[in-house]
């Protein structure tokens, strides 16, 4: 009894929105200029794709070498991913701002307030025990310690948009705290860049971040970031990177004071001081303070509104500001943006498999891992955007795996179609233009997606008639 033949090449079909991205904005070219080409062989854009679409696939790197005859190895991608010559964090930033200045910029009203926002999120590999630089890092989620990274991330937003621009994967700085050393590798190399900023503080790499993004030309009016980053020191610096205005929410600590009426005070005591709005009002009170800068340089002026607390109006949330001309409903407005980045997190670790996609155990695959994840991720926001799409990003996720599946139905309806042919040709004594009349009637009354995709395989069969 014979089968319908398997033909292997069919099943590569990528996602329509996936090869359109990948072509629009030029991966090929971005990829050689951070460092990924490639003497001879396949084209690492090809490789570069294959790995993208995994997640829209929902199989392994193993899984799909395993059922598909690929024009490469398994081997073959797993060199690049543990290559210490790509620069992932530049190919971000290049891919972000080219979005930006391609497809966004020209949409957006001049008067929109664009701003960047930072923070960090756990990357968990707690059964990754021997990968390289791996280290104990607290989880402020469910409040206790895994084994793992800290992602810091810096994003841009426009507040309809958001795309991740740089990140860094940070180890702990003390030596105690991490599991595994770094390997040894050529300083001069990106890898070896990566490994010995991982050993930075969080801050000291955000400064380093943000002179990145200011030197790429990417602009933005605010920097907005969350009460891990608020001590007065780092919003300076922060302010200093950027070049642009900072907001981000206080933390009322003892050891955190405020120059308030030539007098330090917490952000307690100043509210105590202070005099109150009365009523359920936005905000309570603002108050200008200044913070005192480091050793030999001038004290900075920066702004705390006191926010009503949304669920008891009688407590507070403190937000401080160095833009000390813009009223305080307009800086609540602006710090609201900040909320993307935590969606961007929440999507990258349900559905994009970040921190479970690839187990290996070098520091270059997990930065690797992260810049193919974001890769993802600004696909979804740029269709999202491009097509005025008021689903979500998980929804139009699930659609683009939908979209995949269907071209997998088509390619599967194609060889029956061309086994039918065969079999007429050959024993059913029919006239070729007959079967060729009855393919395109039989096509006709497919579903609109079915014969979208069968178009190009209803030419190819009339040309082979």
């Amino acid at each position: 009894m014979s089968i319908v033949p398997y033909e292997h090449h069919l099943e590569n079909t990528p996602c329509l929105a996936c090869d359109s991205f990948l072509r629009q904005f030029k991966i090929g070219p971005i990829l050689r200029q951070c460092g990924a080409d490639k003497e001879r062989g396949i084209a690492v854009v090809e490789v570069f794709r294959l790995l993208v679409l995994l997640v829209f696939r929902h199989k392994s790197l193993n899984m799909v070498m395993a059922d598909r005859d690929e024009a490469f190895s398994k081997d073959t991608a797993y060199r690049l991913l543990n290559s210490v010559r790509v620069n992932w964090r530049r190919f971000i930033l290049m891919l972000s701002k080219r979005i930006i200045e391609q497809s966004i910029r020209d949409l957006t009203e001049e008067d929109r307030v664009n701003v960047l926002v930072a923070d960090s999120s756990v990357y968990d590999r707690n059964r990754g025990r021997k990968v390289e630089l791996i280290s104990r890092v607290h989880d402020h989620v469910v409040n206790r310690y895994v084994r793992g990274f800290r992602l810091l991330t810096l994003g841009w937003s426009d507040g309809n948009t958001f795309l991740p621009l740089v990140f860094g994967v940070l180890s702990s700085n003390k030596q105690k705290n991490r599991y595994q050393e770094a390997r040894k590798v050529d300083s001069r190399s990106n890898g070896g860049k990566r490994r010995k900023e991982a050993t930075l503080k969080y801050t000291d790499m955000l400064f380093v971040l943000l002179a990145e993004i200011k030197a790429a030309g990417i602009n933005a009016k605010y920097l907005l970031m969350d009460s891990a980053f608020s001590h007065p020191a780092t919003v300076i610096h922060s302010r200093q990177a950027s070049g642009t205005e900072v907001v981000t929410r206080a933390k009322d600590s003892s050891r955190i004071h405020y120059l308030f009426e030539d007098r330090e005070k917490t952000l307690s005591g100043i509210y105590r001081y202070i005099r109150k709005r009365r009523g359920k009002a936005k905000w309570k009170a603002v108050v200008d303070v200044l913070l005192k800068g480091p050793s030999g340089e001038q004290d900075v002026p920066a702004r705390i509104i006191y926010v009503t607390h949304r669920r008891n109006s009688k407590n507070w949330v403190a937000l401080l500001t160095t833009d000390t001309v813009t009223d305080a409903d307009e800086i609540i407005r602006i710090y609201g943006k900040r909320w993307s980045i935590e969606v961007f997190f929440r999507m990258c670790k349900s559905c994009l498999n970040l921190c479970r996609e690839f187990q290996g155990r070098s520091f270059d695959v997990v930065n690797a891992q992260v810049a193919l994840v974001f890769c993802r991720y600004l696909l979804l926001a740029y269709e999202q955007r491009c097509q005025i799409d008021p689903r979500t990003l998980g929804h139009i996720f699930h659609a683009c795996c939908d979209e995949l599946q269907d071209i997998q139905l088509a390619e599967a309806l194609t060889r029956l179609l061309r086994h039918l042919q065969d079999f007429l040709l050959k024993n059913g004594g029919l006239d070729d233009e007959l079967i060729c009349k009855l393919i395109e009637e039989f096509i006709e009354t497919l579903p609109h997606k079915l014969r979208f995709s069968l178009e190009k395989v209803r030419n190819s069969i009339s040309k082979a008639a």
